[in-house]
């Protein structure tokens, strides 16, 4: 499909994107094509919503690694988040317990190997 336009993109039968000069003596060879679009906006806008939170949701650890400390609503001690995201994840297979003494403001951490 060929636009008409002189440097104007057009779209190949394969559905690409190309750029073509056109002349005068491509006159000929044009011609007036009436085409839907391939795509419509008449989808269930709620759906569609759902679906990009969905992938938003699974996506969002690529940009916040603590991301499960961040939307809980616990909030961890520095120490905790070291020995967690630093220690104990980086090792696998995970074999780890970890137990915080609130009186005594520590943190245990034992190793589950046999």
């Amino acid at each position: 499909m060929l636009s008409g336009v002189p440097g104007e993109s057009s779209i190949s039968p394969a559905g690409r994107v190309a750029n073509e000069l056109l002349y005068r003596h491509d006159e000929p060879r044009l011609e007036i094509v009436e085409q839907d679009r391939p795509w419509s906006f008449d989808g269930d806008g709620a759906l569609f919503r759902l679906v990009s939170e969905a992938q938003r949701i699974r996506l969002a650890h690529l940009s916040d690694p603590v991301l499960a400390v961040h939307t809980s609503i616990v909030e961890p001690l520095p120490h905790q988040i070291t020995a967690v995201y630093e220690a104990m994840l980086p090792r696998q297979p995970l074999r780890f317990l970890l137990a915080e003494d609130p009186g005594a403001l520590v943190t245990s951490r034992s190793s589950g190997r046999a």
